[in-house]
């Protein structure tokens, strides 16, 4: 099966996301993330949750990013830097009236 060439959080991830029928699995693992498309589950990264968070103001893009650089997380310097830039940017345009 796929799942003997994944970690046990990476398989359990996938299982429960085709079992429960979630709109998205949280997975960062390239390995993972292949084998879930292949399985039809569709995925989400952990800095593509951070981004949606600090859309809608809940956290702070360099704050979370430092704090997971002291941590087993790996992403490229160049998507972080693109991660930042993008909340950059965003936090330049005038808000939107509520």
């Amino acid at each position: 099966m796929f799942f003997d060439r994944l970690g046990p959080g990476e398989s359990e991830a996938i299982a429960l996301a085709m079992e429960i029928g979630a709109d998205r699995a949280l997975i960062d693992d390239r390995a993972a993330l292949a084998i879930a498309s292949q399985l039809g589950v569709a995925c989400l990264g952990t800095l593509a949750v951070l981004d949606l968070a600090a859309e809608k103001g809940l956290v702070d893009i360099r704050a979370v990013v430092s704090s997971l650089g002291k941590t087993s997380f790996h992403a490229s310097q160049r998507l972080i830097d693109r991660l930042v830039q993008r909340d950059e940017a965003r936090r330049r345009l005038p808000e939107k009236p509520t």
